[in-house]
Order: C-alpha cells, then structure tokens, then sequence
C-alpha cells in the first residue's frame, strides 16, 4: 500500500490561504460533532444526519476517494 504525498508550496501565500481556509473548515466541522455528540451515541447522531460518509469515509491504496 502506498500513497503520493500532497505537494504544498509554504512559500506561495494563496497556497497558504487555501491551507487556512480549509483548516478552520475543519476545526468549525469537528467543533460542530463536539457539540452534538456530548453523551450521544453514534446511532442516534446518524439520525440527525448521516455522518458516517464524513466519519467512515476515506481513499483505496490508489489514492481513488470511496464512500
């Protein structure tokens, strides 16, 4: 199993933005589970929404995004 390693340009400032950007994406998403999974098991978060394609999800050994 191997995978390719994403390039990122530290010294390219719209890189950089792009970076931020997507970091606080992540952050306010994971604050979000936070404050919904507090004493929730994971069967009664799915029925609020499905998270388990965020959660479970991920990419094969090619580098191919699956459900």
């Amino acid at each position: 199993m191997s995978f390719e390693a994403v390039k990122f340009d530290y010294g390219n400032v719209e890189e950089l933005k792009d970076l931020a950007r997507s970091c606080k994406e992540i952050v306010e998403f994971w604050e979000e589970l936070k404050r919904k999974c507090d004493g929730l098991t994971f069967k009664d978060l799915q029925e609020d929404f499905d998270y388990s394609t965020v959660l479970l999800g991920g990419v094969d050994s090619g580098g191919e995004y699956k459900d």
